[in-house]
């Protein structure tokens, strides 16, 4: 596929108007994310192509396979 490009992903905007909880989520979403790897397995269902939009979005949503461990 394409490379997508450096701006494509601007979860948190940008400058002046920059989420204020980007910094607790910065913090959040690694511990989280460590949470669930140690309990499930993940899996992608299919292959997913990606829509450039403002943000990048996946075409026809991301189906995931999740099981506990």
């Amino acid at each position: 596929g394409r490379p997508i490009p450096r701006t494509g992903y601007v979860p948190f905007g940008a400058g002046p108007r920059l989420c204020i909880g980007r910094g607790m989520s910065l913090v959040e979403a690694p511990i989280i994310l460590d949470h669930l790897r140690e309990r499930y397995r993940f899996g992608i269902v299919r292959e997913v192509r990606m829509k450039p939009e403002v943000t990048i979005r996946p075409v026809g949503g991301m189906p995931l396979r999740v099981s506990r461990l």
